[in-house]
């Protein structure tokens, strides 16, 4: 599904993506947890960087040193790590924001976060917005608490009652 949106728009902006995600729209480029909350300047001439300035947040960090296409990074976190990376994929622009906290409302006024999603998101004059959702799962099936126990909880808990019952009837 993810690599049929990359046809869908010359440009995709993906919003805190995980490694999943970035392996079908950004290969090569892996989420580093080691980002720190602080406030961030804009270190590259991304339009919606530059006017941005700097973003204050707890970003994801990007690491683009394995990526396979020419990538674009801002927001330095860390070496070759970045909050916000621009690459091409199967000729769809993709833009990975690893800001979301940045987009909230309570965080959108600091710094030039407002900035930075007014014009990354609204380059374009139509803005699709896609949020997955449960029915989207190939299967269809909700797993059940059954499916999703290890089987060796089951006989566990028919001991622990049995235990139960022969110690209260001891006492």
């Amino acid at each position: 599904q993810r690599q049929g949106l990359l046809g869908l728009a010359d440009r995709s902006v993906v919003v805190d993506p995980w490694e999943d995600e970035l392996a079908d729209l950004a290969p090569g480029v892996a989420v580093d947890f080691d980002a720190q909350d602080g406030t961030y300047p804009a270190d590259c001439d991304l339009p919606a960087a530059v006017k941005a300035g700097e973003v204050a947040g707890y970003p994801y960090g990007y690491d683009t040193a394995g990526a396979e296409n020419d990538t674009l990074g801002c927001f330095e976190t860390a070496d070759d790590t970045y909050a916000v990376v621009q690459t091409e994929t199967d000729g769809t622009e993709v833009v990975i924001v690893g800001l979301s906290q940045a987009l909230t409302n309570g965080s959108i006024l600091d710094a030039g976060n407002a900035a930075l999603a007014l014009n990354r998101l609204g380059e374009d004059e139509t803005l699709l917005w896609y949020l997955p959702g449960l029915d989207e799962l190939d299967s269809g099936d909700i797993p059940t608490a059954q499916s999703l126990t290890p089987p060796w909880v089951s006989p566990v808990i028919v001991l622990l009652l049995l235990v139960t019952l022969v110690a209260g009837i001891w006492r």
